[in-house]
């Protein structure tokens, strides 16, 4: 959201009052990484009063460990819009599924094949069985996750 000057009172207040941006292949590279430069421009801006919201489909726990090497203070909205917090970590908006809607797409889910299916629940990503994409993470310590059988019990 960019501010626009109304009149030349205002003229001389510039730039952004807020950025708010995703993460994956928008702050974040190919890998999955906050540049260097990208780190030092956003706490620069938010040195100066510029506010910071991050937009994700990503865990608040996740996004959380990713910037705890930084400085930066930011709002958080995570998980595609159903949890968002301030910047001092304070949930905001929390919007769960029912159990009913919850069990009606693992149902869905199991019957379709090849999908690879990941439940957050509040303490935890749950999944049925680890691929690629999740084994890398956990190894980085960037996700934590517990296995689960196809009826909800821990392997």
């Amino acid at each position: 959201i960019l501010s626009t000057p109304r009149n030349t009172k205002e003229q001389s207040v510039r730039g952004p009052k807020m950025i708010v941006s995703d993460l994956d292949g928008t702050l974040f590279d190919r890998s999955g990484q906050l540049s260097p430069l990208t780190a030092q421009t956003l706490e620069t801006l938010t040195k100066q009063g510029v506010s910071l919201v991050l937009a994700t489909g990503r865990h608040h726990r996740d996004v959380r460990s990713l910037f705890a090497h930084t400085d930066l203070t930011f709002s958080l909205i995570s998980s595609n819009g159903a949890r968002a917090f301030d910047e001092s970590g304070t949930r905001l908006v929390a919007h769960n599924l029912t159990l009913r809607q919850v069990a009606r797409i693992i149902a869905i889910a199991l019957t379709c094949g090849d999908i690879h299916l990941i439940v957050y629940t509040e303490g935890s990503w749950n999944v049925l069985e680890p691929f690629p994409h999740t084994e890398e993470r956990i190894r980085q310590g960037r996700l934590s996750f517990r296995l689960r059988n196809r009826h909800g019990v821990k392997r």
